[in-house]
């Protein structure tokens, strides 16, 4: 079954939807969500906030899961001027660059994925599903997106293109979280610690 996911962003109506970067999940490697940088959103115009678009994804639901939280580049040179890039990845290995100021998909990629689950059959614990939100380096124009298959990609966060070959960075159908950034390199999200969890995912175990 295709489900072609709706994604949707609100903004108030006095000023930019941008707000500063927005590179992994939770705005830090903390989580904290703070976004420091937010100036022009407060307690009295919040109320004015109004959605700003929407666009359909073509990405497979998997149990639970559908799209990743969207992270945020802003201000990048692209041929057709300076823009806003918003990254969000889905659920059946595909991430989708848009532009921020209107919701056009930029550019698409569909991951291809190796191997076998221990569970094929899935589930909500283990769904064999891209989990993990993708991370920005912006010095390095790259965006990191972890596959289902623990396969860490590179993408030209512009153009989409292939910044270096995938290389196996976790293991396979772990379910994985979201990737943080260590002085320009990506490092993999800590897996929960219950036995019967990982055993039920890890193929290892």
């Amino acid at each position: 079954m295709r489900n072609s996911v709706v994604a949707a962003i609100a903004a108030c109506c006095i000023g930019s939807v941008s707000g500063g970067e927005w590179h992994t999940f939770g705005g830090n490697p903390q989580r904290t969500g703070w976004a420091k940088d937010e100036t022009k959103i407060n307690k009295d115009n919040a109320k004015a906030m109004k959605l700003q678009w929407k666009v359909k994804l073509d990405n497979e639901f998997k149990d639970l899961n559908s799209l990743t939280v969207p992270v945020v580049a802003i201000n990048l040179p692209t041929l057709n001027g300076f823009k806003d890039i918003v990254i969000v990845a889905g659920a059946s290995d595909t991430v989708f660059a848009l532009d921020a100021d209107v919701g056009k998909v930029l550019w698409h990629k569909k991951m291809q994925i190796e191997g076998t689950p221990k569970n094929p059959a899935g589930g909500w614990l283990c769904p064999n599903a891209l989990n993990a939100t993708p991370v920005i380096d912006k010095k390095a124009r790259t965006v990191y997106v972890l596959a289902s298959d623990g396969k860490l990609h590179s993408f030209n966060f512009i153009n989409g293109e292939d910044m270096t070959p995938p290389v196996q960075f976790t293991p396979p159908f772990a379910k994985t979280w979201s990737l943080n950034l260590v002085d320009g390199t990506p490092t993999p999200p800590f897996r929960r610690a219950a036995t019967a969890f990982a055993h039920r995912c890890m193929p290892w175990i």
